[in-house]
């Protein structure tokens, strides 16, 4: 305990010693720099200034240093083992995702060479690459991503370096990151993929490159959206009929219940609507509302959708939330020539609604007198 007790008296004693020395250099320091000031014919007094915080805050003043670009202090605070090159401040922020955010290229070479980690996220997981391409500084980018920095990391968003180059518009740079194995089917906190991200902003460059990567063109999102899907919402029918060709699942229910199918039919694809259907596509998927594609031709009336559809033999009698058929549909609003395809097709006049009415109850209700002898007639042919 006493030789504890020694020690303990000696390592104060030399803290003294060290303190009164510190405070004689910043006394002489003072004088100096005063003199300066009163005889230099340009102004020293941000120097000055900056003298003081450096030894009184020097790890604040790193960061403050950093941020200015001022290079000469900030290798003196490093290389003379006064601030660590990887400090961060209370947010988590290095030196070098400081130098990184403000685009200097110099002071980020500078830390790079004093082994900073390219890698130290902040609180929120963001990473001095994320930075870089968030800010646009392109050719810090190239830099970061040959000196190290890991390009399949997320921040705690879900954010990642490929998804943010492609929502930043950085075709070029999204390829690059691609080339130097950026994972094609990685997904951000909405579940989307690059290739979903790709086809939002029309970008058939990088779907091309995705493709030619193999990457799943079946994976959802949140909203259980597929980049088809994606593809027909945002109408780039060119990427649509791209991804059909290349084995896009086109019976995948959205969270809506709408299909590839319905979603064409809704934009009016016509020209998708056969490759959608020779790929397999079931015509008789219905949505949340139990509305199948030919209900949904009707409502939006695409009535030159309903041939193409009627070609692959669809259930002609499928209910709506209404209980409401096409056939009942057409006879309401006085379409024959959607009533007359139908019953030659062999759809069934005799379902009812839930209102209990048939396609003949509803034409005569609203008075289409033509609908109604055709109707009678059809009924009077399947009886006999």
């Amino acid at each position: 305990m006493l030789a504890d007790f020694n020690l303990s008296k000696s390592g104060k004693k030399k803290s003294m010693i060290r303190l009164k020395k510190k405070s004689l250099f910043i006394v002489t320091a003072g004088i100096f720099w005063s003199f300066l000031i009163s005889c230099s014919p340009i102004n020293l007094k941000p120097y000055y200034t900056g003298f003081f915080e450096y030894y009184d805050d020097p790890e604040s003043s790193f960061f403050s240093f950093v941020v200015k670009n001022d290079i000469i202090p900030v290798m003196r605070l490093i290389e003379e083992n006064i601030v660590p090159v990887n400090a961060t401040d209370p947010y988590g922020q290095t030196a070098v995702m400081m130098a990184v955010q403000k685009g200097h290229l110099g002071m980020t070479e500078y830390l790079i060479q004093q082994q900073a980690d390219l890698n130290l996220a902040d609180e929120n997981g963001f990473t001095p690459l994320m930075a870089a391409i968030q800010e646009g500084h392109m050719r810090l980018e190239r830099l970061l991503v040959n000196k190290g920095a890991e390009i399949n990391t997320k921040d705690f968003y879900g954010n990642f370096p490929l998804q943010i180059a492609i929502t930043n518009t950085q075709t070029e740079f999204a390829v690059f990151l691609l080339e130097q194995g950026a994972d094609p089917d990685m997904q951000d906190g909405d579940g989307n993929s690059p290739l979903m991200i790709a086809v939002s902003y029309g970008s058939k460059v990088l779907v091309d490159h995705l493709l030619e990567r193999k990457c799943n063109l079946r994976v959802a999102n949140a909203a259980g959206e597929t980049a088809l899907h994606v593809a027909l919402r945002y109408q780039y029918k060119d990427i649509a009929k791209q991804l059909i060709e290349n084995g896009a699942d086109v019976n995948r229910k959205d969270e809506s219940g709408a299909t590839p199918l319905l979603l064409a039919v809704d934009s009016y694809a016509v020209d998708l609507i056969r490759p959608i259907l020779d790929k397999g596509a079931d015509p008789d998927i219905r949505n949340h509302m139990g509305e199948n594609a030919l209900i949904r031709a009707f409502i939006n009336g695409y009535m030159d959708i309903i041939p193409i559809l009627l070609e692959k033999k669809p259930d002609l009698d499928v209910q709506d939330q209404k209980g409401f058929t096409l056939l009942m549909n057409a006879a309401y609003d006085g379409h024959i020539d959607i009533v007359t395809a139908l019953i030659e097709k062999g759809a069934d006049q005799s379902v009812r609604s839930l209102e209990g009415k048939t396609a003949l109850d509803y034409a005569r209700e609203r008075r289409y007198q033509n609908i109604v002898e055709f109707l009678e007639n059809a009924a009077k042919r399947v009886s006999s």
